[in-house]
């Protein structure tokens, strides 16, 4: 269909295109347009959204944290009293120790919600290795300094669990 004058997007009205969704025929303005694999088309035609394995509901979600708060609580704890014994005190074993309780509470995370991803969960698997050191450190009664570089490895590795 053609057009005697100036066309403008339908979305933006001040700005003047020559641009048309190629399957609804709509002006688009390059803002909107979305490239697909069969050429330009606007965000309704686009059907533009997430993929699957990034949406998590909210059971979902709600198991995630019921998940993480179980394994951060129990798993801090228990590696407070390891450390206790004199198991978790040295740099390497508990820098081991820890990315073990990051990758268990990465690994519950995404099980609880069915192996989804995304930031949602990366948030979630965060809080529940804050947790855990919260809950190591209230076992021990004390921050051992060399837990940091632990630190950082759980949430390097819990992280990858729901990247």
């Amino acid at each position: 269909m053609t057009q005697s004058g100036p066309m403008y997007c339908l979305r933006h009205p001040d700005v003047e295109t020559g641009l048309r969704c190629g399957k609804c025929d709509d002006p688009i303005c390059a803002r909107c347009l979305v490239h697909t694999n069969v050429g330009a088309r606007c965000s309704k035609c686009a059907n533009v959204r997430k993929p699957i394995l990034y949406e998590v509901s909210g059971t979902l979600l709600y198991k995630a944290v019921g998940a993480a708060l179980v394994v951060s609580i129990v798993g801090g704890v228990l590696l407070g009293f390891l450390t206790l014994s004199g198991i978790g005190g040295s740099l390497w074993i508990s820098t081991l120790l820890f990315a073990g309780l990051g990758y268990a509470i990465g690994e519950v995370v995404s099980l609880a919600a069915n192996r989804r991803r995304g930031r949602t969960l990366q948030v979630i698997v965060s809080a529940g290795i804050v947790i855990a050191v919260i809950a190591t450190t209230l076992t021990v009664d004390a921050f051992i300094l060399w837990w940091l570089f632990g630190i950082i490895v759980a949430f390097l590795v819990g992280l990858n669990r729901v990247r």
